[in-house]
């Protein structure tokens, strides 16, 4: 397969090294100095519109960092305002790209001033630092929905200061006419854009060791696509990416039941719809990857938005920032989420067995309502 790789520098601020960033919330951050970069793809075997179809992946990682150049949010705006450009013309700029998301998030009836005050508020990475000499295990993230690389970049930081190379990629559709596009199109699309990132990385010089996956919302479809085919990932995890029937039926339950796959699977609540009655008996999700060792937490105080970086920024920094209005603690929520799946792959993918997903309750002290939990087979 040909494509074309180019690495794009953002411009930058400069603070001091080794602060904080407002971001985590409570989260602890790991041991590692994150690193931040992008990379633009060009894949010359598929056209999208009239150029060939582009990818732009980014990618935080353990670092070393000899800079002070750290990111702020307004950075992640701009990188994802020159994903489609197919000549990497910057047909934006810093401002430009802010300015568009105030007015966008100002309609769903945001605060300017809370806006202003989020984009100049500054991440836990630092701009092209370089890598640590070593193998990391590697996490691809892959969001669906149209939303872009940096939707979890709060998870996406975390992780990365704990260990892990990740990198995530936004949902770009299978064509730029969106009424020219269908469901498992774009799941085909998006699945082929996951198997150009890790030999991308390798490109880049980075050493990777096993690899793991997240996939949000109906970017599962293109994850179990993507495993059918090439069965590259050790471990995977689901933020309310449940595939639809039109997958299922596409390619057979057979099909989907050679799977095989360790997963945890988190759910919203949408509009606090299902009792916890309801939860406790709801077990059908995933029934059709059968091989698959699957853990399903219904997080019961949480939306589809609940379950992205949204939860952290709406629920202390940026009230109605996201398109899901968030409802329950947003940021416990996302906070035991972001625990939990650093428990979930270094069982999986650094085999350090966890206390912690045995009984997540009693480990982090919530109350039994704010998570149901179904096992495979149970």
């Amino acid at each position: 397969m040909k494509w074309i790789i180019t690495v794009l520098f953002l411009a930058s601020s400069f603070v001091v090294h080794g602060q904080k960033s407002p971001f985590l919330g409570d989260l602890k951050i790991g041991e590692y100095d994150v690193g931040f970069k992008t990379i633009q793809l060009y894949d010359s075997t598929r056209k999208y519109g009239k150029h060939y179809r582009p990818l732009l992946i980014s990618v935080w990682y353990p670092a070393k960092v000899k800079t002070e150049s750290v990111l702020y949010f307004e950075d992640y705006l701009l990188h994802d305002a020159i994903k489609l450009n197919p000549n990497l013309k910057e047909t934006t700029n810093q401002e430009q790209a802010s300015k568009t998301f105030v007015s966008r998030a100002k309609l769903r009836g945001a605060q300017e001033t809370e806006l202003l005050e989020l984009i100049e508020t500054k991440t836990s990475a630092y701009l092209n630092a370089e890598p640590l000499a070593g193998d990391f295990p590697v996490i691809t993230t892959v969001q669906g929905g149209g939303r872009p690389a940096y939707t979890n970049f709060i998870l996406n930081e975390y992780l990365a200061s704990h260990g892990y190379i990740v990198a995530s990629i936004g949902d770009i559709r299978e064509g730029p006419n969106r009424r020219q596009t269908t469901a498992l199109g774009n799941a085909r699309a998006l699945s082929k854009d996951i198997s150009l990132i890790e030999p991308a990385l390798l490109n880049e010089g980075f050493r990777l060791g096993a690899s793991g996956v997240i996939a949000f919302s109906r970017a599962g479809e293109a994850v179990i696509l993507n495993q059918k085919e090439n069965t590259s990932f050790t471990a995977a995890v689901f933020l309310d990416a449940q595939p639809d029937s039109t997958l299922i039926s596409e390619l057979g339950r057979t099909e989907l039941s050679k799977v095989q796959l360790p997963l945890l699977a988190f759910f919203s609540n949408h509009q606090k719809k299902m009792t916890y009655s309801e939860a406790i008996q709801d077990t059908s999700a995933f029934e059709f990857l059968r091989k698959s060792e699957a853990t399903k937490i219904r997080m019961m105080e949480s939306n589809h938005g609940n379950l992205t970086s949204a939860a952290m920024i709406g629920e202390y920094m940026v009230k109605k920032y996201d398109r899901w209005p968030l409802i329950g603690n947003a940021k416990l929520g996302y906070e035991t989420i972001c625990l939990l799946i650093l428990e979930f792959f270094g069982e999986k993918i650094k085999e350090h067995e966890s206390t912690m997903l045995k009984n997540p309750i009693d480990q982090l002290k919530l109350k039994s309502e704010f998570l149901v939990i179904h096992r495979a087979g149970k």
